[in-house]
This record gives C-alpha cells, structure tokens and sequence, in this order.
C-alpha cells in the first residue's frame, strides 16, 4: 500500500491515543514553552488577591498562597508585564500565554 494511504486495519496507535504521540496538554508538558497549568489553576493561585495589582504583585501573591502550583505561578511569571485592573485583565493576560 502507497505511503500516503492509511490502512484501516493498522494495528499502529493513531496520535493521541494509548501508545501514540501525546495530544493536548500532553504534548505541552513533554518540552513545549508553554505552561500546564489551566485558567483555573492560575485563578486559585490568586485567591483573595488584591487589585490593581501588576504582574509581580500577581506572582508574589501566588507565591505566598498555599494553593498556587509550580505551574500556576510559572504561568504568571510569563503574563506580560503591566497592571491588572481586574481578574478579567489577568484572565486576558493569561490566555497570552497558554
């Protein structure tokens, strides 16, 4: 069968799945730039902050929090630099970078 046909009956993994390549947020934690962590994980990381805050208040108060993953705050040590007036700045800044 010619290279750029597939064969239905393939007993090989497609990517994505068991055995395969990683898909997602997989692929992101096997050496890709971005961050892991998810809006969420960011947005729990800075519980009770206070605003306007800018990108190195927001990444202290992650810092001091208990609750704040390693990937939490390395998302926010990427957030461009500058002040967040609102979490809905901070949520902008964050889609920026994952």
């Amino acid at each position: 069968m010619p290279q750029n046909q597939k064969n239905p009956k393939s007993s090989q993994p497609s990517r994505g799945q068991a055995g395969g390549q990683p898909s997602g947020r997989q692929a992101q934690s096997s050496g890709g730039s971005k961050p892991t962590a998810s809006p969420t994980d960011v947005a729990r990381a800075l519980r009770g902050v206070d605003l306007p805050q800018n990108k190195r208040g927001l990444v202290e108060h992650a810092k001091k929090g208990d609750s704040a993953s390693p990937e939490a705050v390395a998302v926010l040590e990427q957030i461009p630099d500058r002040e967040y007036k609102t979490m809905a700045d901070v949520e902008k800044g964050v889609g920026q970078v994952i």
